[in-house]
């Protein structure tokens, strides 16, 4: 990740993003081609166009790059991307506003891939982000947003479980009580009142339950177990089959 020169202006940008989705391909092909092109020098001027009121494929685009841009491959590894962080703290801050932004849009799919770049960035900032990860799991018991608000924050948490560093970064007292908590929050505040509540959210807290389980066996405590067959009835009365079945998984993996 090296220095560049990044896109020219901002009508540019957005003209490029708009034209990867004309169905001309005289006209498509080449803004692909430079929409791939965009370095991690364009993070900033993206951020800016995200912020203003441009459509909504606008807004999609400009997330998926910048996931892209800070996701680790073979041809861009983890170190490099950690590198070029740490040597320029402002792209951190950049992203970070972004998501802040993002992670409360009306669309879903704008929330749920802020909450895979929240992750990502995460990643590469952990004991920085470790306040912010409380205060997120804070505002989600707290219950002052829509519930399918608290399926993005969990959503969040599942894509962090999911980071290939988790097991060496994560797996420690101080990120445990953070999970833990998520954990009971899925298991009181979701799957209790599961008739209630969002088919969707009840994945999610399902889907997040399975993974926190099966990382930190330390909480297939007799309490917490106790607690979790107990929450299971009023989600199951929902009758969804997909409910049904991912319950039926977290059993499994307390037998």
């Amino acid at each position: 990740m090296e220095a560049q020169n990044g896109p020219p202006d901002m009508k540019t940008v957005i003209n490029i993003l708009l034209s990867t989705q004309n169905n001309d391909p005289k006209i498509r092909e080449p803004a692909c081609a430079a929409f791939e092109q965009f370095p991690p020098q364009s993070i900033p001027l993206l951020s800016e166009i995200f912020q203003t009121d441009v459509e909504r494929i606008v807004k999609i685009l400009i997330l998926q790059k910048i996931i892209l841009l800070m996701n680790p491959t073979p041809y861009q590894p983890y170190q490099m991307i950690a590198k070029f962080l740490n040597e320029n703290p402002m792209y951190a801050n950049v992203i970070y506003k972004l998501i802040q932004s993002a992670l409360f849009n009306p669309e879903l799919v704008i929330r749920n891939l802020a909450s895979k770049l929240y992750s990502i960035l995460i990643a590469f900032k952990i004991e920085e982000m470790l306040q912010d990860l409380s205060e997120l799991t804070t505002l989600m018991e707290r219950k002052t947003h829509e519930p399918i608000i608290s399926m993005v924050f969990i959503e969040t948490y599942i894509n962090i479980m999911n980071l290939p560093n988790f097991s060496a970064k994560f797996k420690n007292e101080r990120f445990y009580s953070i999970f833990l908590r998520v954990f009971i929050f899925c298991q009181k505040d979701v799957l209790s009142s599961g008739q209630n509540l969002p088919v969707d959210l009840i994945l999610s807290s399902c889907k997040y339950i399975s993974k926190f389980l099966k990382h930190f066996l330390v909480a297939h405590t007799p309490d917490n177990v106790r607690n979790l067959l107990h929450s299971f009835p009023s989600s199951l009365l929902t009758g969804d089959v997909r409910i049904i079945r991912k319950i039926h998984r977290i059993m499994l993996l307390l037998v």
